[in-house]
This record gives C-alpha cells, sequence and structure tokens, in this order.
C-alpha cells in the first residue's frame, strides 16, 4: 500500500517537473 502511494506520487511530481520544465 504504502509503496503505490509513494509510486504514484513519484509519478505526479515527474509530472509537475517536466511541465515546469
Amino acid at each position: 500500500m504504502t509503496k503505490s502511494l509513494d509510486n504514484s506520487r513519484a509519478k505526479e511530481e515527474s509530472k509537475d517537473d517536466k511541465i515546469l520544465a
């Protein structure tokens, strides 16, 4: 459960980073 949460969170973060970049 925690792993899934971290995974989805990391995905969203990388998405935001791409948009910012």
